[in-house]
């Protein structure tokens, strides 16, 4: 008769799912071969049919050109360590202070050529505990239906640094407010302008909204990156959206690098955002 062979073999699994891992490692033994794995996030590579940087000035060598102005407190553009120029975030800073400064420059009250001596903080009210610190690119057009690549390079220990793409919309036609600094402009207040009626408020929007369009746009569209504590210079590069393609409801993108807690020093460099090329996505879908 034929022979008949037996052998055992014990599948442990230390993880919180261990019953399908030890179901996927026994079929894998029997099998003699890995099961198939679909492709995961983080698995594309940046190739080489990627268009220019959309964002203008990535290296910041031309200072602030393409970004919102630094406030030269907790956002500084200055000489990197390895040459040429970088962004530096400072977020241990006395958060009260801090916000009193920065609310005068939203509000055009005063400028960044001049800044106060904010106290160094470490603690719970420095603004690393809430706020954190963000720096904006000037908004970039959005193309529905395309993916793109962020590359940058960042330099931190403490673990606090982001860099996130947000995508905007105009939402004017419902606005029913105006923005504070367009308040401030006109010489209004919360109070004068609830004042008026509907028809005399609905008039000053209109217009604010015509002479001031990007002060009614509204977040419809969020991605990031963490960035990995490091104390030397490291490159990320990432894609976005990570499966589909950008939506249509998505007209303007924004890079916002980003540093919180834990309250320190972070660095940023090289920013570019580059959208993969129609032929590529073609043969991607």
């Amino acid at each position: 008769g034929s022979t008949v062979s037996s052998w055992s073999k014990e599948f442990r699994h230390p993880q919180p799912r261990a019953q399908g891992l030890i179901a996927r490692e026994i079929v894998e033994t029997l099998r003699q071969r890995p099961e198939w794995t679909p492709p995961q996030y983080g698995d594309e590579q940046m190739g080489d049919n990627l268009s220019e940087p959309l964002n203008i000035n990535p290296d910041f060598e031309s200072a602030s050109v393409g970004w919102n102005p630094p406030d030269n407190v907790s956002t500084i553009i200055e000489s990197c360590d390895r040459g040429g120029h970088c962004l530096r975030i400072r977020t241990d800073l006395d958060r009260d202070a801090w916000l009193a400064y920065t609310r005068e420059l939203e509000l055009g009250l005063r400028t960044p050529d001049n800044p106060p001596q904010i106290e160094t903080r470490t603690d719970y009210q420095s603004v690393a505990a809430k706020e954190g610190v963000h720096f904006r690119s000037e908004y970039i057009p959005a193309t529905a239906g395309a993916r793109y690549w962020l590359s940058a390079d960042f330099k931190g220990t403490g673990g606090g640094g982001m860099i996130f793409v947000k995508g905007f919309a105009d939402f004017s036609h419902e606005a029913s407010y105006l923005p504070e600094i367009s308040l401030v402009e006109l010489g209004l207040t919360p109070e004068t302008f609830a004042a008026m009626s509907d028809e005399e408020r609905a008039d000053i929007i209109k217009a604010d909204a015509a002479s001031h369009p990007m002060r009614y746009l509204r977040e419809v569209y969020r991605w990031h990156i963490k960035c990995p504590p490091s104390s030397k210079w490291v490159s990320l590069a990432e894609v976005f959206p990570p499966r589909k393609s950008l939506g249509d409801n998505v007209q303007w993108l924004q890079i916002q690098l980003y540093a919180y807690w834990p309250a320190g020093s972070y660095y940023f460099d090289n920013v570019g955002l580059r959208m993969i090329a129609p032929e590529a996505l073609d043969e991607q879908r």
